[in-house]
């Protein structure tokens, strides 16, 4: 008896939102969630990824932000790049590392230098926590400084 009242009431509901149909003056937005990656040449949160995010005609394109110990910005989904954890490691280590596609892994600079020439690409960037606090609010107040000479096709979020 459970399951039937439980089906009725889907039903119910999905027959509501079918009804009311979409909302006046409302597009929806495609972003594509660590640059469109699942392409021939592309990886997460690479510089190709934002390209092809472009190139399909995506509203948005999001990545994700990690500070090395020594201050420099990096675009990365996971903490670590191979055995390298990027919040604990020099930039000069970290950028040695590749990702999948062979490309270097991109600080944010380059990533938001390669955003100049997509201008009908909006950015998410979201800041992945880090361990240490202050290291985190270094890495927001960094991110702020590249915003603000940036067009205001940025976006910020952060991770709980």
């Amino acid at each position: 008896m459970k399951k039937i009242l439980l089906i009725a009431m889907m039903v119910a509901m999905a027959t509501a939102v079918w009804a009311m149909g979409p909302r006046p003056g409302y597009k929806t937005k495609v972003v594509a969630h660590r640059g469109y990656w699942q392409t021939d040449g592309s990886a997460q949160n690479s510089i190709r990824s934002l390209v092809k995010a472009d190139s399909i005609y995506c509203w948005g394109s999001e990545f994700d932000v990690w500070m090395s110990k020594d201050g420099t910005l990096f675009v990365n989904h996971d903490p670590t790049i191979g055995d390298v954890e990027i919040q604990k490691s020099k930039a000069k280590v970290v950028a040695r590392q590749r990702l999948p596609n062979g490309e270097p892994i991109p600080t944010l600079e380059q990533m938001l230098k390669a955003a100049v020439s997509l201008p009908r690409l909006q950015l998410v960037c979201e800041l992945k926590p880090h361990a240490d606090e202050k290291q985190e609010v270094k890495a927001v107040k960094k991110i702020g400084d590249y915003i603000s000479v940036v067009p205001d096709y940025c976006n910020i979020a952060e991770s709980d």
